[in-house]
């Protein structure tokens, strides 16, 4: 009776394991990945830098100085002789202009002379209509020169090496018919000088 039994309950035994082990094989494995190094998690973020500014469009004035930019030489008086039929005083002023990537049909500016300290000394207004090919050239400017007048007087005796002189272009009109005109113009200092001579290189 006990030997029926026993082996009665070791039989239910073997049964309910058997029974487990099948449940266990049915149920779906988990799915082990390996990790790629290359996957997004792993791989380093780009560094952002931030866009540089487009730099600002170019001023008129900036456009007219790329155009023709004029570059004072040399400072001579030249005294009144009525013998040479020379009536005033006149200043010769020697020139070196360079013109950009367009021709010239016409262009007006002025140089802007100031001593060591930066304080004006005088201004000499250029204009010329005749036709300005690119590339560079020297010409002398010729005007009238007052005694009477300071800021005349001053600039005869101006010393290049000392002060400074400053381009300003006022207008250019270009061979093909376009134009730049500057927007404000500051009265000038001093006699007006003609562009007697400029000419194509």
């Amino acid at each position: 009776m006990n030997r029926a039994i026993a082996a009665s309950g070791f039989f239910m035994i073997v049964l309910l394991s058997a029974t487990i082990g099948v449940l266990l094989a049915s149920m779906p494995r988990p799915v082990v990945v390996a990790e790629d190094p290359d996957t997004p998690k792993h791989r380093p973020r780009p560094i952002q830098v931030a866009s540089a500014p487009l730099p600002p469009p170019k001023t008129d004035t900036e456009l007219m100085l790329d155009a023709v930019h004029g570059q004072v030489l040399a400072l001579t008086l030249v005294p009144r002789n009525i013998y040479e039929g020379r009536y005033e005083d006149e200043l010769s002023m020697k020139v070196r202009w360079t013109v950009g990537a367009k021709s010239i049909a016409a262009m007006k500016g002025r140089f802007v002379f100031r001593d060591a300290f930066g304080d004006l000394v005088a201004t000499r207004t250029v204009k010329s209509e005749h036709d300005m090919a690119t590339g560079v050239t020297e010409t002398s400017l010729t005007g009238k020169h007052s005694r009477m007048n300071a800021h005349d007087v001053a600039l005869a005796g101006f010393d290049l090496k000392k002060g400074s002189v400053a381009w300003e272009p006022l207008a250019v009109i270009f061979a093909d018919g376009s134009k730049i005109v500057a927007k404000e113009i500051v009265p000038d200092a001093g006699s007006p000088t003609q562009a007697e001579g400029v000419e194509s290189p």
